[in-house]
């Protein structure tokens, strides 16, 4: 199967709305490649948070690239922007290209490399995991194949789930990942050193995908992927759920979440955009949750609740 690439360098329009934008519209997948998502990362003054990582695809205006189906029309998919975006995205900062299927893959692994996310986690393509153990490196190593699934570590939303669950994450620890997608977020949380996790994908074309990545990582033991509608279905009272998925999504979860978390659980949500930060805050309060800690990237944020705001303390915010 051929595909269609959508390639957008923008100047006015934020990035992070466009991708959503085109998901909407169809493109079966996105990437932002944006040098303010290099300039937040934090200073260890070690060098170790941008190793590895190639620069040279950075440059002063973000570029947006999605993937159409082959027989996508492009004269339509410019009038959807258009109409969308109108003076904010002009005609000369769009193109096209037709990848085949070869040209896909190869693509996509061109663009994927190496993400340190912190001093003591770090993503890595599951093609350079040989050359990545090879290097001796310090810390946990989580080494992925994302195939069609969210999660790659890319994105500001899994950075910042990432970070918080390496900050709130306790030996022992029994977890539900929801929307887990690649796996990513249960993966971490195994090698961190959970004792027992779920990792919940509704769609069930990325299942295997998360499977291999389990198996991949030598989670296997720790970490079993089932499908299901948010937390239907599940029954056992954990420590800790996880979820990087949209605010719509979130909502209806967090009343689930609620019955499902010890006294005191915790509650670690992403994918919030800056204009429904408030929305969300306010959801989790009206379900009894105090509200730990706020994370900001860019225009994403991720919230660390835990379970009985009455009896616990104040909130932060």
């Amino acid at each position: 199967m051929a595909w269609l690439e959508l390639s957008l360098r923008l100047q006015e329009a934020d990035p992070d709305s466009v991708s959503a934008f085109l998901i909407d519209i169809g493109a079966l997948g996105t990437e932002i490649i944006d040098q303010r998502d290099v300039d937040q990362f934090p200073d260890d003054y070690l060098g170790t948070i941008t190793q590895g990582m190639d620069l040279s695809r950075y440059q002063d205006q973000p570029l947006v690239k999605a993937y159409f189906d082959q027989n996508s029309d492009q004269d339509q998919l410019l009038d959807q922007i258009h109409q969308a975006w109108g003076s904010q995205i002009s005609p000369d900062q769009v193109s096209f290209n037709r990848l085949e299927d070869q040209d896909w893959g190869s693509a996509y692994k061109t663009y994927y490399q190496p993400i340190q996310l912190s001093r003591y986690l770090r993503i890595v393509p599951l093609w350079q995991q040989d050359q990545d153990q090879a290097s001796d490196q310090d810390g946990q190593a989580i080494y992925l194949d994302p195939g069609l699934a969210f999660g790659t570590g890319s994105h500001a939303t899994t950075q910042v789930a990432l970070k918080l669950l390496e900050l709130t994450i306790r030996p022992g620890d029994r977890v539900y990942d929801v929307g887990t997608g690649s796996g990513i977020l249960a993966i971490a949380a195994a090698k961190f050193g959970a004792s027992w996790v779920r990792g919940l994908e509704y769609d069930g074309q990325v299942l295997d995908t998360a499977r291999e990545n389990v198996v991949v990582n030598q989670v296997d033991q720790v970490v079993e992927i089932a499908q299901a509608d948010l937390l239907a279905g599940q029954s056992d009272q954990v420590d800790l759920i996880t979820a990087n998925i949209v605010v719509e999504i979130l909502l209806p979860l967090v009343p689930q979440a609620y019955d499902l978390l010890k006294v005191q659980g915790r509650l670690l949500l992403s994918g919030i955009y800056k204009d429904n930060i408030d929305q969300m805050q306010t959801c989790l309060r009206d379900h009894n949750f105090a509200i730990e800690l706020v994370v900001r990237r860019g225009d994403w944020y991720g919230i660390l609740a835990s379970k009985g705001r009455d009896a616990s303390c104040k909130d932060i915010l």
